[in-house]
């Protein structure tokens, strides 16, 4: 036989003495795990960094204060939003809760314990006269907070200012805009000095968002909505509004909703 052979003869009875021996089952150990890890998912328990089954779906534009315009229509802001961030079954999960001008509910799945809460209130309206000021943008708010299943909760979503002008209201001789969904402030101008009052030239604010426990009557959670944009016209067939912030600040003080606003 020769030397190659020999060598060959001998190699092939090393590997077999060292299979025999159980030298093979750290692969087969390793082989069997990557196989495993393959398929079955990566399930990570913790809210940070679990594997993400969807992701937040607010509008576009949300919170967006709305631009001044001579066309009312181009007044409206960006509605509010809210998102609850929670993890089930080791997944991370998103409920995204955009304007419908109602209040909507989340029930906490079984198993939940705690949940990111992320609200973002309404804009403002533009001044409905241009160059007389945009709307302010809405808030932002985020907490975490424990939960049980089966609990539910209140979700309320601003509505957005603007898009209006002013019509007679409740306050004397005076034109308002309207309320917004959430506790927006109206805007508003009055008769001043035997001055008509003005249809044009202010918005209403945005709604706050917000996240009641359900049956409760005050906000676990709230983020403020923007102010309405607004002006006074100077010409000479009329003057300044002067009683423009007053009625303002009236509707938004004789709000229920009114403390929630960062105005």
């Amino acid at each position: 036989m020769s030397e190659k052979a020999g060598r060959v003869r001998r190699l092939d009875r090393s590997v077999g003495a060292w299979v025999e021996s159980g030298g093979l089952r750290p692969i087969l150990v390793i082989a069997a795990l990557a196989a495993f890890l393959v398929a079955v998912p990566d399930r990570n328990w913790t809210l940070r960094d679990a594997r993400a089954a969807s992701s937040p779906d607010c509008v576009s534009g949300v919170g967006i204060g709305g631009s001044d315009s001579n066309t009312v229509a181009n007044t409206v802001g960006g509605h509010g939003c809210v998102v609850i961030k929670y993890v089930e079954a080791g997944v991370v999960t998103y409920a995204t809760f955009n304007y419908t001008g109602a209040d909507q509910t989340w029930t906490v799945p079984s198993g939940v314990t705690s949940a990111s809460l992320h609200l973002l209130g309404a804009g403002g309206g533009g001044a409905t006269y241009a160059s007389f000021g945009d709307g302010g943008g809405g808030g932002y708010a985020t907490g975490t907070y424990s939960v049980t299943a089966g609990q539910t909760f209140t979700i309320i979503v601003g509505q957005a200012g603007g898009g209006y002008q002013g019509t007679s209201g409740t306050v004397g001789n005076c034109l308002h805009t309207p309320l917004t969904y959430g506790g927006g402030g109206q805007g508003g101008s009055c008769q001043v000095d035997g001055y008509a009052p003005m249809s044009l030239s202010y918005s209403s604010g945005g709604g706050r968002s917000a996240i009641r426990i359900s049956g409760a009557t005050t906000d676990l959670a709230t983020a403020g909505g923007g102010g309405g944009g607004g002006g006074v016209h100077l010409s000479t067939l009329q003057r300044p509004c002067r009683a423009l912030l007053v009625v303002d600040r009236y509707y938004r003080r004789v709000s229920p909703l009114s403390r929630h606003l960062a105005l």
